[in-house]
């Protein structure tokens, strides 16, 4: 796949597994984007020089819609070109209601760059302290997107 094919590639691999583009467990959130990672390479990019990335970030947020929990996974995108190098982030974000339990989670991030080793992120995010909290709450508003940062 090239970057640019990554959102409708994410969405045709969660209608093979079986998956809704939205409403999705957090629980098989994450299990699709790691395995989405793993399984579909993106061929424009240098994996060397961090082309194509996970991340996982958390936090009480205001963008300006109003204050809101959110917990993310990205996968960033850097494609090779000659010129200025652009990056492409295809999210997937949960969005609660912010409570004083999830305010006092705080915020955090962490990139991951190793297909070979995802088994390592998956492990380290399900062993997250935030991740316990939300995985089992009802309701999040699940979005996909696709953006040039």
């Amino acid at each position: 796949m090239v970057h640019q094919e990554a959102i409708k590639e994410l969405r045709k691999y969660l209608r093979g597994a079986a998956l809704p583009n939205r409403d999705m467990t957090i629980e098989e959130g994450v299990e699709a984007m790691i395995r989405f990672y793993r399984e579909v390479r993106a061929t424009d990019c240098d994996l060397e020089r961090d082309g194509d990335m996970l991340l996982v970030q958390w936090g009480v947020y205001d963008w300006g819609k109003g204050e809101h929990f959110e917990f993310d996974l990205t996968r960033q995108f850097i494609p090779v070109k000659d010129e200025e190098p652009e990056m492409w982030q295809l999210s997937l974000k949960y969005q609660f209601t912010p409570d004083d339990e999830l305010r006092s989670i705080g915020e955090g991030n962490k990139w991951w760059s190793l297909p070979a080793k995802v088994a390592e992120f998956r492990e380290y995010v399900k062993g997250l302290p935030v991740y316990m909290r939300v995985r089992t709450r009802t309701s999040p508003k699940c979005e996909i997107s696709f953006s040039l940062v």
